[in-house]
């Protein structure tokens, strides 16, 4: 039997996302991911699995670091699934010096709880504001 789940689930999962994206964390982003995570990003590119998306981590934390904050437009349960709605912030620091850039996009993040009661992220879409 499923443990229930907890009030703010999901705000804690997106919490603990922006703290392992800011400081480079690629093992505990894969953490909340589930294995067949499938990651639409903003001008067409598309990861499939933890692998693709871990290697597109390191790539991007190679020359970059990230700060980001969430704003939740809309959030529904039901039962194993759920989604998020939210406005996102990214500010993109290079590594090598230079001026930062930011990144405003509408995100959709679909989730879903296993067995243990946890959400973990299965699908996102982004599209740039």
């Amino acid at each position: 039997m499923r443990p229930p789940p907890m009030p703010g689930d999901i705000e804690k999962l997106k919490a603990a996302w922006i703290a392992a994206l800011r400081a480079a964390d690629i093992d505990c982003l894969m953490d909340m991911v589930t294995d067949d995570v499938v990651a639409a990003h903003p001008g067409g590119k598309t990861t499939h699995g933890k692998g693709e998306l871990a290697d597109d981590f390191r790539r991007l934390f190679r020359d970059f670091r990230m700060d980001q904050s969430s704003t939740s437009e809309e959030t529904i349960e039901s039962g194993e699934w759920a989604f998020d709605r939210a406005y996102v912030s990214t500010k993109i620091i290079p590594l090598a010096g230079g001026e930062p850039s930011r990144v405003n996009s509408e995100v959709i993040v679909i989730l879903r709880r296993g067995a243990d009661g946890l959400w973990k992220i299965a699908r996102t879409m982004a599209v740039l504001r």
